[in-house]
């Protein structure tokens, strides 16, 4: 059974158990202004910023933080602001951040850590943007000749054996190589025949160019393809495709500074603690997972641990916890 990386950089990824769960329901936009309390409206920070060293930009809002950081763009969503100190959610994990408008107009920026001074940058860095992909509609589908249909299916398949060979053998940089490769190739494939579907495809080779989607960390392709992949996997009842669209979904709804909805992302508090990051209506996450055939989330975190602890820690469900210390699970 195939583990999938969960990101939280380009250089450090912690692993999700495979059996996921889910129904697609994200926003790309972060609560309203509403929801953020905040006594202090550092309106002169809002913009955005490019770190003074290094490959580092930001853009703040009042709702939310987008984050370019080792090649990753991931969204912060803002929960709480009180002179100077943003309490944020970083891919389901609270964070406090420290946020010092300079003197000399710089913006110094801690993590928790030594700060980092940012300054303004116009235009627009396209590093912050967030492009979604376009892929290829229209009905018919293009037709695709025999042979190409062959080719594509061997391609893939070769492709993905050797980003798996190198991330079996420990070869962190090769398999990240790899999966950049697999995505440039998936791009323009797409743009050629249109989503490499089931029907015109076969399974196989849908299912490998799913894998390629998640492994490329580009939130713009994830957006663009899980509609796809969902209506493929429902029309041809794949549970490897359901599989995939359910950690894809959960991932991109953290990646966007959300909650994920099916428990697939699991994370580690401060003090090592071993947790599903943040879950959305815990109290009906089983009914979630059930509509997609999956197995109960505390089914999942069990194997999860014997993977991963050896079953020596329990993965603790904290919005779960908290959810039935209030009396709202019926």
């Amino acid at each position: 059974m195939q583990l999938f990386p969960k990101p939280t950089d380009r250089s450090i990824r912690l692993f999700a158990f495979p059996i996921i769960p889910l129904v697609l329901s994200f926003w790309l936009v972060a609560c309203a202004s509403s929801s953020v309390r905040t006594s202090h409206s550092p309106g002169e920070a809002w913009g955005a910023w490019q770190a003074a060293t290094g490959e580092e930009w930001i853009e703040l809002t009042p709702e939310r933080i987008a984050l370019y950081k080792d090649g990753w763009l991931r969204f912060l969503k803002v929960l709480d602001r009180q002179s100077g100190s943003w309490s944020l959610r970083n891919y389901g994990l609270v964070e406090t951040w420290h946020v010092q408008s300079l003197p000399d107009g710089g913006l110094s920026v801690s993590e928790g850590g030594d700060p980092v001074i940012f300054r303004r940058v116009s235009p627009f860095p396209p590093h912050l943007r967030l492009d979604k992909v376009e892929l290829r509609g229209g009905k018919p589908l293009p037709k695709v000749e025999e042979a190409r249909i062959k080719e594509i299916q061997s391609e893939l398949e070769k492709r993905l054996n050797q980003e798996q060979k190198a991330a079996q053998g420990g070869k962190r940089e090769e398999a990240l190589n790899a999966a950049s490769q697999n995505t440039q190739y998936l791009l323009g494939l797409i743009k050629s025949v249109g989503w490499i579907d089931s029907t015109r495809f076969g399974a196989t080779a849908a299912q490998r160019a799913a894998i390629f989607v998640q492994h490329s960390d580009d939130l713009g392709l994830m957006l663009a393809a899980l509609p796809k992949i969902e209506a493929d996997a429902h029309s041809t009842e794949s549970a490897e495709l359901l599989d995939i669209y359910g950690l894809m979904t959960d991932r991109v709804q953290l990646q966007m500074g959300e909650k994920q909805r099916f428990g697939s992302q699991l994370g580690e508090e401060k003090d090592g603690r071993p947790i599903v990051l943040a879950l959305e209506d815990p109290c009906h996450v089983d009914q979630r997972r059930a509509s997609l055939g999956e197995p109960p989330l505390s089914e999942y975190l069990e194997r999860a641990a014997k993977f991963r602890y050896e079953g020596k820690q329990k993965i603790a469900v904290p919005d779960l916890d908290q959810a039935m210390a209030h009396g709202e699970c019926k």
